[in-house]
């Protein structure tokens, strides 16, 4: 009888203990690469869409990806986003995802101008959780 006891009381204690051992993990933080951008820096001038390729990410509670780019011309520096992808629960690591933006650009070399793309991953509240960026490349937009 008292044999029963003992290892009843100890099957509640680690019970007991069991949730808080998970607890106690620390939270993965946030990652994402992206393994290439378009920025064709040797090939210009060029038309070209802004894109970035087999992004993959490790985020809790994301909500959308974003593509953009950062342009800078005579000292103004401008962000622009070009395009979104709405997360779903079915996105699983690694997604390898592809993303491009909306338009096509004249893009020409000069050293008065840089342009950088940009990805970002923002929460469903609009923060910003993780961000990647390419290289930035002295490139002009030519209208």
């Amino acid at each position: 009888m008292k044999t029963r006891f003992y290892l009843l009381i100890a099957m509640v204690l680690l019970l007991l203990l069991l949730p808080a051992a998970a607890a106690a993990a620390p939270p993965r933080p946030p990652f994402m690469s992206v393994r290439l951008w378009t920025l064709p820096a040797d090939d210009l001038p060029a038309i070209a869409q802004l894109s970035a390729w087999d992004i993959n990410w490790r985020v809790p509670r994301a909500a959308t990806v974003e593509i953009g780019y950062v342009y800078c011309e005579d000292g103004l520096c401008e962000a622009i986003v070009e395009g979104t992808y709405r997360i779903t629960k079915d996105d699983k690591y690694p997604q390898q995802l592809d993303l491009a933006g909306k338009l096509y650009h004249h893009l020409v070399a000069d050293n008065g101008c840089t342009l950088q793309q940009f990805v970002n991953i923002r929460d469903r509240a609009g923060a910003l959780v993780v961000a990647a960026q390419s290289l930035e490349c002295n490139i002009c937009l030519d209208p």
